[in-house]
């Protein structure tokens, strides 16, 4: 009691400071962002960890979070694989928002959180199930945050920008005073797939499904959405043409008056943006790992078994100093496996230098190459040279076999002594890998005299054998649809005749040929849709006829028509498990086959079901 005789309140406890968004993103594509609080956080596979990270090659508990509310730092414990930040790998390091962290196959982006999420109320695993009702009224929350809100979201809905939705529906949670939140889909069989979700709501999913039960209609409009609340949630939805639930959900002790509104008009903002991605095609998939490598992030990496044994081999030689010879067609991306050597390496933080021996004329090579003394001739200024540029890294000589025969004699000596002699100057130290490339086979053109057999053995301290795209074609539909992509972010469903056609089709330009393919699709004709035979180029379309064309060149000696079917009918199974995500029932189902007759097939082809 006071001393007027009232019961004494208690001081109110203030709501915990959370800083930071951490967004997860598993094998799977989905986005879950959880917030943050001050403090250590323990990520990890196990169920213990404050973050649990679901996917390949994490530990029960791999890594923590120092969090400050200006500071942030990654510890990964001794037992556990390092992480990759940044593409590159670390067991320590301070962090920055917008920084990429991958752990395993699960990726993490860290962003601060705006000022409403860090007063969401949420415990550092994003989870206020526990937390006593707010004492606050139910309506008082803002409603100028909500109109803001709205108008932002609609700006959004405009574009359609998926890879926003996470951030749009974190949003949503702060206009509407909810704690957690999350997008959701559901089939006509009980089947519930999350698409984005806001803290520890994973669990309520099937609970969100449920409130909004929408009998199949065929082809019922998204204007049609209807809306469930309950005590401390709200959830919204409509059915989509293909007869499956598309819905919000959202959960709270405070809620705002205003939910239902918004939440109808949020849904079908977040619906048609679904919808858009949908029919657009699935995404593709994150990179196969390989332990020890490190892959740009702007790469797709191919799933191929030629391609994952390339990749197995070449992460044994990542450290070092011993010269690696790149061999492969024109195309086929031995620039890209020169610079995931050096991504991995622990010369990763020093330069990457890259030079083509083919394009430059001889008589400027050597001062390219070697550098040049100012005052040497009438005019000429002074150049480092590629060598010392790359001093601590790595240099990437492109089509080697086209240096000069005096200019092979000066790298021959600049390998043996580790120094490089400007022209006009004195030598110099330089620590550095070399890394050639060739499209020709050197020992044969060493046998015929035009390149140094002592340099070709210098060089040829680690063979790597770029299989040409051809015989890959299992890689070639992610190729392309990375390609289509990335091209204004174009994207289309390849029908079956297209999909036949680009694994059929020879690829003589390998890679880059592919990638031109892809440009001139996608400036040709519009975004979304589908990609039908008649929209590729008629040398690419004839492929699936087996009219040979000029582009295509003759078929190899020793290839029949088994071995062509083989290689299209494993193409065909391998697209179709990555684009259910491994699921041999959906993948089966697709292709129009048996669940055994795929299991067979894809082990006598070879195909990786994972």
């Amino acid at each position: 009691m006071d001393s007027n005789g009232s019961a004494a309140r208690e001081p109110a406890i203030p709501p915990p400071v959370r800083p930071w968004v951490l967004g997860v993103r598993g094998a799977d594509a989905l986005r879950h962002d959880v917030p943050l609080a001050e403090g250590t956080i323990i990520l990890g596979a196990g169920r213990s960890c404050a973050v649990v990270l679901r996917g390949r090659d994490v530990a029960r508990q791999h890594a923590t979070l120092q969090l400050s509310t200006e500071r942030a730092r990654l510890s990964v414990f001794p037992h556990a694989a390092p992480a990759v930040l940044n593409g590159v790998q670390v067991r320590e390091a301070g962090l920055e928002p917008g920084d990429s962290i991958q752990v395993g196959d699960v990726h993490l982006t860290l962003h601060r959180a705006s000022a409403a999420a860090r007063d969401a109320g949420a415990s550092p695993n994003g989870s206020n199930a526990g937390a006593p009702p707010s004492s606050s009224p139910r309506g008082s929350h803002s409603a100028g945050r909500a109109l803001g809100y709205l108008e932002t979201l609609c700006r959004w809905g405009l574009h359609g920008p998926s890879a926003g939705r996470g951030e749009m529906l974190a949003g949503l949670c702060e206009a509407l005073g909810a704690e957690a939140g999350c997008v959701f889909v559901s089939d006509e069989k009980g089947g519930v797939t999350c698409a984005a979700a806001w803290g520890d709501v994973l669990p309520e999913i099937e609970q969100a499904a449920r409130a909004i039960a929408i009998p199949p209609r065929g082809g019922a409009p998204v204007d049609e959405i209807e809306v469930a609340e309950g005590t401390g949630w709200a959830a919204a939805g409509f059915a989509t043409p293909g007869g499956s639930t598309f819905g919000l959900f959202v959960r709270g002790a405070d809620l705002a008056a205003d939910t239902a509104p918004l939440l109808r008009v949020a849904t079908r903002l977040f619906g048609h943006d679904y919808l858009r991605e949908r029919a657009s095609g699935p995404r593709p998939p994150a990179p196969a790992a390989v332990k020890g490598l490190v892959f740009p992030t702007d790469i797709v990496v191919g799933r191929s078994p030629a391609m994952r044994r390339l990749y197995e081999e070449l992460a044994t030689v990542v450290d070092g100093q011993l010269p690696v010879l790149v061999l492969g067609e024109t195309g086929v991306g031995k620039e890209h496996i020169a610079q995931v050597l050096h991504d991995s390496s622990s010369r990763r933080e020093r330069p990457f230098v890259t030079i083509n021996c083919a394009a430059i004329p001889s008589e400027l090579l050597e001062a390219e190459l070697f550098g040049i003394e100012r005052g040497v001739a009438t005019g000429v200024s002074e150049r480092i040279g590629k060598f010392r540029e790359a001093h601590g890294g790595t240099l990437f000589l492109d089509e080697i076999g086209e240096l000069p025969l005096p200019l092979q004699a000066k790298l021959l000596r600049v390998l043996e002594e580790k120094k490089v002699q400007p022209v006009g100057g004195q030598a110099a130290p330089v620590d550095l890998r070399i890394v050639a490339a060739t499209n020709v086979p050197l020992d044969e053109v060493a046998a015929s005299g035009r390149f140094r057999l002592d340099l070709f053995h210098r060089l040829a301290g680690f063979i790597v054998q770029v299989p040409a795209l051809r015989d890959r074609a299992e890689d070639v539909p992610l190729l392309f649809e990375h390609f289509l992509r990335s091209t204004r972010g174009h994207g289309a469903r390849l029908t079956p005749a297209a999909l036949a056609a680009l694994v059929r089709h020879r690829w003589s330009g390998n890679i880059r040929e592919l990638r031109h393919e892809a440009a001139r699709i996608a400036a040709r004709i519009g975004a979304g849709g589908e990609l039908d035979l008649g929209d590729l180029s008629p040398a690419v379309a004839a492929a699936l006829a087996g009219t040979p064309t000029a582009a295509e060149g003759e078929t190899p000696s020793g290839r029949t028509l088994d071995d062509e079917l083989a290689r299209i009918e494993g193409a065909l199974i391998a697209t179709a498990l990555r684009e259910t995500a491994g699921n041999v029932s959906h993948a089966a189902q697709r292709l129009g086959i048996s669940r055994a007759r795929l299991r067979r097939r894809a082990q006598e082809l070879g195909v990786d079901r994972g």
